[in-house]
């Protein structure tokens, strides 16, 4: 025996060591998820909930939070303590990492060891893994039981806004399942989505004002600061005109010839702004006419499209060095030689559009609704309001699996109502001096976040209104801390108040919100809290289909590899190039994927 142990290499046994002690971890981590007490809800204290002692619940802390004050951190944080406060939970981080590929990463890591935390976030591929691996719960029965009206008019009728619609669980609005049943398999289901905005993933443009004003002046267009947002592009051949004049007539006046006139993230998805122009989807599977489906990149159409992209970046109207590039193309944004950016109404808190004016407050971004070339407003193809595509689920083991309905009514009633414990509390920390620095990031710091169907278009308008008035009668306490950061930026957007600038460019007059609103059926005066959005919707929800989970990641490596490469090219797409494409993203696995779907 000891002869062996000579024999073994150090790199061997550091590697035995190493092992040892993750085993050695997991199994401690083991117990602990094992050693949890049932918690009794408190009497009386529904539809929201409460538990009467403090329970705890190990958590998988998902970390998309860029800062902390200072002695807080990802599992020690004031987040932490408002949960506590408010239901009687002791959240316990048995891991935290950043969102992506390192949180992927400590998920499989107790996966592989037959464990899941008790609340944890993951994709919807995972789900699907986790649930043929029965280490997650149905939630059904709990949502039945415990899902306030407020989550389940969010969830069900994509509504926030008067609790008095609920009408005993009547309420007059379309109802829809499809949150629930991304998130099902069996017809049960096993976590509840990452909801967010109805409008994150709809398409805008964002463009420069002070470049937009010297295109104006050079069309002797007559405009004052109140009518610029007059006369954005009629229709998308004048939007091509204003990236032309962007890219080529120097409008930073520098004399030299460094700006660029477009930007966009490169993939499929990014893509559908532009290419819904041309009455194309890519990167999903939609249906025709006749109701069968099609993968959308998979499309004669998509070819005008790949062949602008390819105008634009051999004409020079797209930086070259930032073209696929995230890290490049947000400094080259910051730095102020991008002239539209094809995004979301977010984008202007991220990307480097903010930094931008930051950096110069001269810099200045309005949002335009994308039209067609006949000037139609279009019909975007937008997926359902799920962030990521994923979902926060309850691991097997867990004996207190409601707690992911009770926080979720808590998150949701901030919408509805002034009266919650969690909604006084979480405006209070929001207002307060030690946490202004973080403020925007504090929900952020909950192992289960939630955003609200429509109730950011509710707010800009209320907003306005309240600017307007100068009367804030009507608004919300939480509605209180966006009109509270914006008079800061109001009041002083050269200093202290310039980093509340986005949100004063997504909610307030010619903002964001006041575009969305031309993708959509809304009517402020008539009813603030009812919104119809028009959107196409992709043909397929739900988890991969056997097909799916077989040939997706060589259609998507296929995919990107070819657009860029068509897109870079030095000349246009010819149909004979575009038809090799298409015959090999079907070979790839899409004609499979497509009789699965279609059952033939």
């Amino acid at each position: 025996m000891g002869y062996w142990i000579k024999k073994i290499s150090p790199i061997v046994l550091a590697a035995l060591i190493a092992c040892s002690v993750l085993m050695f971890s997991l199994l401690a981590v083991g117990k602990t998820m094992g050693n949890a007490q049932k918690g009794t809800i408190a009497e009386g204290s529904l539809p929201l909930g409460k538990y009467e002692e403090t329970i705890d619940v190990t958590v998988g802390q998902m970390v998309s939070a860029t800062s902390y004050v200072a002695g807080e951190s990802a599992d020690k944080n004031v987040m932490y303590d408002l949960a506590r406060e408010v239901l009687n939970v002791n959240f316990k981080s048995v891991f935290s990492a950043n969102i992506g590929t390192a949180y992927d990463y400590q998920l499989n890591t107790y996966i592989l060891n037959g464990k899941v935390p008790d609340l944890f976030f993951c994709s919807q591929n995972q789900l699907s893994d986790l649930i043929d691996q029965d280490m997650v719960q149905d939630i059904s029965g709990i949502y039945e039981e415990y899902a306030s009206p407020g989550l389940r008019l969010a969830m069900e009728y994509s509504y926030t806004g008067d609790i008095s619609v609920w009408n005993d669980g009547n309420p007059a609005l379309p109802r829809s399942t499809v949150l629930m049943d991304a998130a099902s398999k069996n017809g049960k289901c096993y976590g509840l989505p990452f909801l967010s905005d109805l409008f994150e993933k709809c398409p805008l443009i964002w463009i420069r004002t002070d470049w937009f004003k010297k295109y104006l002046d050079s069309k002797n267009i007559s405009y004052t600061e109140d009518t610029v947002n007059d006369y954005l592009p009629a229709d998308f051949g004048e939007y091509l005109e204003v990236v032309e004049f962007f890219t080529t007539q120097d409008p930073d006046g520098n004399r030299q010839n460094d700006t660029y006139g477009f930007s966009c993230g490169f993939t499929a998805a990014n893509l559908n702004g532009i290419a819904n122009v041309y009455g194309a989807y890519p990167g999903y599977y939609v249906k025709d006419d006749e109701g069968k489906f099609y993968y959308g990149t998979d499309d004669e159409k998509m070819r005008d499209v790949i062949n602008l992209f390819n105008r634009l970046y051999n004409d020079g109207h797209i930086e070259k060095n930032s073209a696929f590039d995230g890290q490049t193309l947000k400094k080259a944004l910051a730095s102020g030689k991008i002239g539209t950016f094809l995004g979301e109404y977010w984008s202007i808190m991220s990307y480097g559009l903010s930094d931008a004016y930051l950096i110069d407050q001269n810099i200045d971004w309005m949002p335009w609704a994308i039209r067609d070339y006949d000037g139609n407003v279009i019909e975007p193809l937008v997926p359902y309001n799920i962030s990521n595509n994923a979902f926060y689920c309850i691991g097997k083991d867990c004996v207190n699996p409601e707690v992911l309905i009770l926080l979720a009514n808590h998150l949701v009633d901030r919408y509805f109502s002034d009266d919650g414990e969690f909604t006084k509390r979480i405006v209070e920390i929001c207002g307060s001096e030690k946490y202004r620095s973080v403020e925007s990031e504090l929900e952020m710091y909950l192992p289960f976040r939630m955003d609200a169907p429509q109730k950011n278009l509710r707010y800009a308008f209320d907003l306005q209104k309240a600017f307007a008035t100068n009367d804030t009668s009507h608004l919300t306490l939480h509605e209180i801390t966006y009109y509270n950061n914006i008079k800061l930026f109001l009041d002083d957007p050269n200093g202290a108040g310039k980093i509340y600038y986005p949100y004063y460019k997504i909610f307030c007059k010619n903002g964001a919100y006041g575009e969305l609103t031309k993708y959509a059926d809304y009517d402020y005066e008539k009813d603030k809290n009812y919104l119809k959005v028009n959107f196409k919707r992709p043909g397929f929800v739900g988890m991969n289909t056997p097909e799916m989970a077989t040939y997706n990641s060589l259609i998507s490596d296929y995919e990107e590899q070819q657009l860029i490469y068509m897109y870079v090219s030095p000349a246009a797409v010819t149909p004979e190039r575009w038809k090799t494409f298409s015959d090999g993203i079907k070979n790839k696995g899409v004609s499979e994927i497509l009789r699965g779907l279609n059952g033939v």
